[in-house]
């Protein structure tokens, strides 16, 4: 979404044709619309960056990353989509040098596999397997130097818990190497049912600190087993499409499990915000802030109006608060 490249700002999101409305965002054409500032303030648009192409179909949110001062944007897409609840999606990568022109690497190729992520969703017709695969993040391990690609996956529309894929490889670029899932949830079958404390992830990211590994990530309120969160980890806490949820492991690719001593990241659920990010402040490269979307008003929030900070090992969102 975010990324620093030299002394500017690059900030790439998802956008419509205008006149698209907020109901139809989701299903209308649409293409990754790029900006850059030297501020965060003044922002110059730099118009369409990615299209949607033929073998991309309809495209979804990606993550930039910017090594050797090329820009690496993994993105995400919907090849397939005949209703809400019959979506086949993949992870795509293109690069770019001045953040602007960028070349789809088609040497790139990351695909679900069943025996390690599961799905129960069916082409109708044609009977093939469709995927969750979607919100690719890349995370250069600090301690080893490779890097980790992150991708949701699974959820209630796939009839699978949701859950986060991780691949490794030595280079950004590639090739990755699909590891076993992420994340290690709790999850019973209650008769028919499956009980587990959410049933869909999205925007996952991964920080390293105090020697250990953070998982944060967004879902929608109504995704939420509230029973389950206030009886097994804290029966206070408040919950709202803004909270931002933490888990937390020993090694990179996990497994990630929820941070019992904080669960969430304090005040995030004030915010307003949905998919919140976390981006190193450059004055203070230890403080991050946070960015994200307005899903009431489809705006995105990249200032740093939202500093954010760890305290031992909780993390926290300051500011005005919504």
């Amino acid at each position: 979404m975010l990324v620093r490249q030299g002394s500017r700002w690059l900030l790439y999101v998802m956008a419509a044709k205008k006149g698209v409305d907020g109901d139809n965002f989701f299903t209308e054409p649409n293409h990754i619309h790029g900006f850059c500032s030297s501020n965060l303030s003044d922002w110059t648009d730099l118009g369409v960056i990615i299209g949607q192409a033929a073998e991309a179909g309809r495209l979804c949110a990606g993550y930039p990353i910017v090594e050797n001062e090329r820009v690496y944007f993994f993105f995400s897409s919907t090849i397939t989509q005949l209703s809400t609840n019959f979506l086949d999606q993949r992870v795509f990568l293109a690069t770019t040098e001045d953040g602007e022109e960028f070349v789809f690497e088609e040497q790139f190729s990351l695909l679900p596999t069943p025996e390690l992520y599961p799905t129960r969703c069916f082409h109708p017709e044609q009977r093939h397997m469709m995927f969750a695969w979607r919100d690719p993040f890349c995370f250069r391990d600090p301690n080893s130097g490779k890097f980790y690609l992150f991708i949701c996956c699974g959820g209630f529309r796939w009839g699978v818990p949701p859950n986060v894929a991780v691949a490794v490889a030595d280079c950004v670029e590639g090739p990755y190497r699909l590891l076993p899932p992420a994340i290690e949830f709790p999850v019973k079958r209650s008769g028919d049912s499956l009980v587990m404390p959410l049933s869909e992830i999205e925007r996952a990211q991964v920080h390293f600190h105090a020697g250990q590994y953070f998982m944060t990530f967004a879902t929608w309120e109504r995704y939420v087993n509230k029973p389950w969160f206030r009886d097994q980890l804290c029966a206070n806490m408040e919950i709202s499409d803004s909270t931002t949820y933490v888990l937390v492991a020993n090694r990179p690719e996990g497994p990630y499990r929820f941070h019992t001593a904080a669960p969430l990241v304090t005040n995030s659920e004030r915010t307003g915000l949905y998919g919140t990010m976390f981006v190193p402040s450059i004055d203070r490269p230890d403080s991050l802030f946070a960015i994200g979307w307005h899903p009431g008003r489809f705006e995105v929030e990249v200032t740093e109006k939202y500093p954010s900070n760890w305290a031992d090992q909780v993390m926290s969102i300051d500011g005005e608060m919504c």
